[in-house]
């Protein structure tokens, strides 16, 4: 059969519809493929976010309850809570800043990837802006605080508490700066609140319920 036949026999035409059929067939694979590739991402994208916010969280108030715990104890004169109990809170108010830096630093990384620079900037900025002044102003507490109870040591055991709280209230330095350690814990707190709003409006027009 000639090109002549072939061709005014509708052969032509199979091959024509089997060859689109394919692409088409191609095409739909591809998107098919594309949409769950997207799909994957957006569950992924999701996850991550909202572990983000979570450690973000979990981080800023655990340490922002720290130092309530702190400012309020100095506030009432160093005895309001049992020694042991302060002593171990200061302590380990070191290591705690440790985790909420390395908890800030994740979550940045999660969110700048997902979500690009203007939200993990935000976050990042929030967390160098507080944490070295915080780290700072404990440690000049904890220096203050040990140094009131070594100031003590030479009286009698059942007068060293009463002298220690009149010293501890009267360390306008001591008092100042617990109180500045917290008020920059609790900014923090708020602007983690902040980037979570942030967050959910960038879900909502996804979701569209429960956002009332």
């Amino acid at each position: 059969m000639n090109i002549v036949s072939v061709l005014s026999s509708g052969a032509i035409g199979i091959v024509i519809g089997w060859v689109a059929k394919e692409l088409m067939e191609f095409f739909k694979r591809k998107e098919a493929h594309r949409s769950e590739l997207r799909k994957r991402f957006f569950e992924e994208r999701l996850a991550m976010t909202l572990k983000a916010m979570q450690m973000m969280k979990t981080s800023s108030s655990l340490l922002r309850s720290m130092l309530q715990l702190i400012q309020s104890d100095i506030a009432a004169g160093g005895n309001s809570i049992d020694a042991g109990i302060m002593v171990n809170t200061l302590q380990n108010s070191e290591a705690e800043i440790k985790r909420v830096a390395e908890n800030a630093a994740g979550a940045v990384a999660l969110l700048r990837f997902f979500h690009g620079d203007r939200i993990a900037t935000r976050a990042d900025d929030a967390a160098r802006g507080a944490m070295v002044p915080i780290v700072q102003k404990i440690t000049v507490v904890f220096g203050r605080m040990t140094m009131q109870r070594a100031l003590v040591q030479h009286l009698p055991e059942n007068q060293q508490d009463a002298v220690f709280s009149q010293e501890v209230l009267a360390d306008a330095v001591l008092q100042t700066t617990a109180s500045d350690a917290l008020k920059l814990a609790m900014a923090l707190d708020e602007r983690a609140d902040d980037i979570v709003r942030d967050l959910r409006e960038v879900y909502k027009p996804v979701f569209g319920f429960g956002y009332d």
